[in-house]
């Protein structure tokens, strides 16, 4: 029978392929860089280890936990978190300190963010659209524009109003006004992932993690295809028969038969590569070509 292909070596297809291969089944990992990990990865600068991205190690879903456990042993370390938002020429600890911040931006500022937080509360906008919408509400506007706006521009490179809200729910989860206050006085309880203290790393960056899973895979005889990019898909009936490959160094391709197929790649890329893309008509929405691609791939 012919493999699973698994298309991309981030976190997601190296899960992936790490867990069918416990399960005996045989795999091909496609990435399309020259190293494992996406956007996880890390990489060696003038002998120093650099992670790509901020990371976290931090979950409550055990079989993910286990997995990291297993891959990395005692190859973990504990750390403390230090993050800090810069402001007005200012370091402020996050999680915010309350004294901290009630000395270092005034009373006067205080008294603004109070009585922004105060509005929201009275004026509730029980539908926010986007980001900027949903953190106003949360926190206040004056907080908005203090601690969220530019970091978040900064960060994803758009406008706040063009993030949608759900987003905002989802990274800012359980987290509140008053419970980064209670935070700020009495501790976290570690139940907001947003205020976590501590939380376990790999020794050597949160690549080290996928490099592992990598020499695991390649002690149990799959293959893992770098520097090699998927050109075309091929289905039939609703189901991935072929894949046709190219090697970005060579520009050599070939096509190889599958039995089934794994795509963590983002999914509007995945759709532009099918040989037949799925029917488009005025009723067909974003969330029936998701259904679509998941007919022949689990993303």
């Amino acid at each position: 029978m012919p493999p699973i292909y698994i298309l991309g070596a981030g976190p997601a297809g190296l899960a992936a392929a790490y867990t069918l291969t416990q399960q005996g089944q045989t795999v091909v990992v496609v990435e399309r860089e020259s190293q494992v990990g996406g956007l996880a990865k890390s990489i060696e600068y003038q002998g120093f280890i650099l992670d790509l991205g901020p990371h976290r190690f931090y979950t409550k879903i055990p079989p993910v936990l286990k997995l990291w456990n297993e891959v990395l042993g005692t190859e973990q370390v504990t750390v403390s978190r230090l993050t800090r938002i810069y402001y007005s020429g200012k370091y402020f600890s996050y999680p915010l300190k309350a004294l901290e911040v009630l000395f270092a931006l005034g009373i006067v500022e205080n008294i603004r963010i109070f009585f922004s937080y105060l509005a929201a509360k009275l004026l509730p906008n029980r539908h926010p659209e986007n980001f900027s919408e949903w953190v106003t509400a949360k926190f206040g506007k004056r907080l908005f524009e203090i601690f969220f706006e530019a970091y978040t521009e900064k960060l994803w490179g758009i406008s706040c109003t063009e993030i949608s809200a759900e987003w905002a729910a989802q990274r800012i989860k359980g987290l509140s006004l008053l419970k980064a206050l209670r935070t700020a006085f009495l501790g976290s309880d570690g139940k907001v992932k947003s205020l976590i203290d501590q939380f376990q790393f790999p020794r050597l960056g949160s690549g080290q993690l996928y490099d592992k899973i990598s020499d695991y895979l390649l002690e149990k005889n799959q293959e893992i295809l770098l520097n090699t990019e998927v050109v075309r898909v091929y289905e039939h009936n609703s189901r991935v028969t072929k894949l046709t490959l190219r090697n970005r160094h060579t520009g050599v391709e070939s096509t190889v038969g599958c039995s089934a197929v794994i795509s963590s790649v983002p999914l509007n890329t995945l759709v532009e590569q099918m040989i037949l893309p799925p029917p488009v008509s005025k009723s067909y929405h974003w969330r029936d070509r998701s259904s679509f691609a998941t007919q022949f791939s689990f993303i």
